[in-house]
């Protein structure tokens, strides 16, 4: 079940937007959204929830970037270096379905898949958002533990409540 991590962008205390429990780890996810032609991410922008998942001890924490571009499903990328931003960022661009380019600054900038092609789908044939998101997370899997019963088992149950005809 995510978890609204309630107000993160009005805190003094670095913060991702969204906790996500799957397979014994915790997914802290930065969510970024645009109907512009190209949605620029900046090292700052990502720099709470890498914070924020560098300091927790408790349990094993990943951070995410999840991009929403409208009327197209949300995709959803690991920061795979949470110590450098950059080189994080340089993966992302390589993994990304978007038209994806890294500035001279080390921003990272993605197209609209309206004005670019790429082969993010439309959300009119998406399961959803929050289906994408959480098969993204899974597909992901930094612990390698696709076998356990995890989220992904759960979607897969009641594949009438997550599929559009």
């Amino acid at each position: 079940m995510p978890l609204r991590s309630g107000f993160s962008g009005n805190q003094a205390i670095p913060s991702p937007d969204l906790l996500i429990p799957l397979d014994g780890s915790l997914r802290a996810v930065e969510m970024k959204t645009s109907s512009q032609d190209r949605l620029v991410i900046s090292e700052e922008d990502v720099s709470d929830v890498l914070t924020w998942s560098m300091q927790m001890n408790e349990i094993a924490t990943y951070p995410y970037l999840a991009i929403k571009f409208t009327r197209y499903e949300i995709q959803t990328y690991r920061l795979k270096k949470p110590w450098d931003a950059e080189v994080s960022f340089t993966i992302m661009a390589d993994e990304s379905r978007y038209d994806t380019n890294i500035a001279p600054s080390g921003n990272i900038s993605f197209g609209h898949p309206t004005k670019y092609d790429c082969d993010v789908p439309s959300a009119i044939v998406s399961s959803g958002d929050g289906a994408a998101m959480i098969r993204d997370l899974y597909d992901d899997n930094p612990e390698g533990r696709k076998d356990k019963i995890g989220v992904n088992t759960v979607l897969n149950a009641y594949p009438e409540y997550w599929q559009k005809d």
